[in-house]
């Protein structure tokens, strides 16, 4: 059938024909082969026709005779005429190039276009005729009525899956549109033929809020899908196992839980590998490790540390009792700390039978038959130091035991009787006393959590030694005095200082790490002081240490040592040291008592001291600088400590506290002072007169 067509076709159909090709046949019905040369002969016989290019000339069509008999011997010529027409703007009939596929679809094609631009629909010949002849007009109507919102029925394009489904389809579509629940087809028979409209029912009943069954699509499977999420909880009817039967239990695959023991020699390990590579100070790498496992608690927290740091106090012993053991030799490591802190019993859920055995035997060994060197866990260069000392065997033992928490009462706000009743209220368990020597000392034993406390965040209380308070006493600060601690670190001396000061005066706090500086100042405004001036400086010889020279009353050189007399704090320092780091430590300490020196007003006070035992760092540095500074002279510091500590009995000139002789950490202090200008040129002019010669004038400061 014919249909007038639109000259707003006329492009389609240009595109349509350049698809086609010149001769209006498609790539796939153009003759191939001999068929095609002999076309292509035939051609040029028409181009050298003359009457042919005149006609063409013209503007007139000419029948073009069909190149393929059997498809239809008008072709040609009705092309041409369905062009001219086109170009007349008059609708044309085209014929079926395909007889197979249709007589009349050209034509028709034009029609369904130009129907679909004027929004009514009209019928389309189907282009597979075995899948039904209406199908082209149907989907017109089928698009239109899309437009119009309304339903239309719509034909199957497979047959043996349901001749209605087209239909169905779209008024599926516009119920969905309009909020109805509508009926769709099944398009697998085999699963139900009620399928698509009980979905669509599911859903509308999922957006109305109300409960329903929603059928199984797989009906070999059995029972309604509901059926299926009843294991998973839950009321709404639903079942409790495929198709009606019990569902089998799901299995469990549970990790065997490790035991108490077996944990915490796991974390002991872990720490200890980070610890034992010397990286940096054993407290650091330990503070690190915890902070990255904050799941710990406090117990756990406590039980780790203290194996840690029993294994750095007889590494040597231990090692050599792991060398008979199986396994990796960080975990034996580990598992000793924690037999000699915890108890063997409690590690046995966590041990094997090899090394339940091995702790065992080791456990069994006379200590009394290893060196001294072993039996103390110290380095060979160590214990040829302590050797020569008196009681080197106590002094050992007693390095190698933990120390007790010493707490120091701020003079500006607090008294130690008040304070040490308060805290004997509050935390009895951790047996706080006074201590012998120092007049603000109180002692504690456990590691109870100072930091917390509120007489420690007020600033009434600090953690410092007792050997270290009693350096205050030496130094002896009085009230408006300009005092210089030259090697001020964390600030605990200065704190004492500035408090016997009652704050008044000027005491600056040297220290050339300004991180330490910083620890600092959160503890200066604690306490309360108002007099302490923190200074950075680059080394020894810095210009404002010069600015400084012979104006300063006191001044107190902690200097930098091995720290030997802190191994029951700090039991990794004997790991760290060497013999070559004496070495260039005496150099340092040489050259910060030379540049504090300068700082010493006439008349003004010079403490020189360290945390160390060795005679290199100590006696031997007192020596040298008394033979290099005739200004100086040597004060008898047991003296000094006896007026103020009466139980305090030790053999001058110098001051040296043992662990084992007095129950603090190691420590040695020099009291020198300043003569004054008179007594000094007076000593100077006696001097070459006793065949002396005047050495270390030319220190003299400007």
């Amino acid at each position: 059938m014919t249909k007038p067509q639109s000259p707003r076709s006329r492009p389609a159909g240009a595109a349509r024909a350049a698809s086609e090709g010149r001769d209006g046949r498609s790539f796939f019905s153009r003759p191939k082969g001999e068929a095609r040369a002999s076309l292509q002969r035939d051609n040029a016989r028409d181009d050298r026709s003359g009457g042919s290019r005149d006609e063409r000339a013209g503007g007139r069509p000419v029948p073009r005779p069909s190149y393929d008999a059997p498809r239809g011997d008008s072709r040609g010529g009705e092309r041409a005429s369905y062009g001219s027409e086109r170009r007349e703007g008059r609708p044309s009939p085209r014929p079926s190039f395909d007889p197979s596929r249709g007589e009349g679809r050209g034509g028709d094609r034009g029609s369904y276009g130009s129907e679909r631009r004027e929004g009514r629909p009209g019928p389309r010949p189907s282009y597979d005729a075995p899948r039904g002849e209406g199908r082209g007009g149907e989907r017109g109507s089928y698009g239109s009525e899309r437009r119009e919102g309304r339903p239309g029925p719509r034909p199957s394009y497979d047959a043996p899956r349901g001749e209605g489904r087209g239909g169905e389809r779209g008024s599926y579509g516009s119920e969905r549109r309009e909020g109805r629940p509508g009926p769709r087809p099944s398009y697998d028979a085999p699963r139900g033929e009620g399928r698509g409209g009980e979905r669509a029912s599911y859903g509308s009943e999922r957006r109305e809020g109300r409960q329903d069954t929603r059928q199984s699509y797989g009906s070999p499977r059995g029972g309604e899908r509901g059926q299926h999420a009843g294991p998973r909880g839950g009321d709404g009817g639903h079942g409790h196992g495929h198709g009606g039967q019990d569902r089998p239990p799901k299995p469990q695959f549970n990790r065997p839980r490790l035991s108490h023991a077996a944990i915490r020699i796991e974390q002991v390990q872990r720490a200890l590998g980070e610890i034992l590579q010397w990286t940096y100070p054993a407290d650091a790498a330990l503070s690190h490790w915890l902070r990255s496992h904050p799941n710990l608690g406090a117990r756990d927290r406590s039980e780790v540390a203290e194996a840690v740091y029993d294994v750095l106090r007889h590494l040597r012993r231990y090692r050599q009792f792991g060398e008979s053991g199986v396994g990796p030799a960080s975990r034996r490591l580990a598992i000793l700390g924690l037999a000699a802190t915890l108890g063997a019993d409690e590690l046995a859920e966590g041990l094997d039978a090899a090394e339940a055995e091995w702790l065992r035997r080791v456990s069994q060994i006379d200590l009394a038959t290893l060196p001294r060197a072993v039996r103390g866990s110290i380095p060979d260069w160590l214990d040829e130091r302590l050797g020569a000392m008196d009681s080197p065997e106590t002094l050992i033992d007693a390095l190698n035991r933990q120390a007790s928490l010493d707490l120091r009462v701020n003079p500006l706000k607090a008294e130690r009787d008040a304070m040490l009743a308060e805290l004997q209220q509050g935390a009895g368990r951790y047996q706080p006393v006074a201590m012998p020597y120092s007049p603000w000392g109180i002692r504690m034993e456990g590691r109870p959590a100072v930091n917390r406390w509120p007489q420690f965040e007020n600033g009434s209380i600090e953690v410092q030694d007792e050997g270290s308070q009693l350096l205050a006493l030496l130094v002896g600060p009085r009230r408006g005095e300009m005092i210089i601690d030259f090697c001020a670190g964390a600030g605990g001396k200065t704190l004492l200082l500035g408090a016997l000061m009652r704050s008044t005066g000027r005491l600056y706090a040297f220290d050339v790490s300004a991180a330490r500086l910083a620890r600092a100042k959160p503890r200066f405004a604690r306490s309360g002081l108002s007099n302490v001036v923190p200074v950075v400086i680059d080394n020894e010889n810095d210009a404002r240490v010069k600015r400084l020279a012979g104006k300063a009353q006191r001044v107190l050189v902690d200097a930098p040592c091995s720290g030997i007399g802190t191994l029951r704090r700090n039991p990794d320092l004997k790991w760290r040291q060497h013999p070559e780091a004496l070495a260039e430590l005496g150099q340092l300490q040489e050259r910060i008592l030379n540049s504090a020196a300068r700082c010493v007003a006439p008349g003004g006070r010079l403490v020189y001291a360290t945390c160390s035992l060795l005679a290199e760092e100590n006696e031997v540095q007192a020596e040298r600088f008394l033979a290099g500074h005739p200004d100086f002279e040597r004060v008898d510091a047991a003296e000094i400590l006896a007026a103020r500590c009466e139980n305090l009995k030790i053999e001058g000139p110098y001051v040296q506290l043992r662990p084992d002789v007095h129950g603090t950490d190691g420590f040695f202090a020099a009291v020198f002072e300043r003569r004054k200008k008179g007594a000094a040129a007076a000593d100077a002019g006696e001097a070459p007169e006793a065949g002396e010669a005047p050495a270390g004038a030319q220190d003299e400061p400007a």
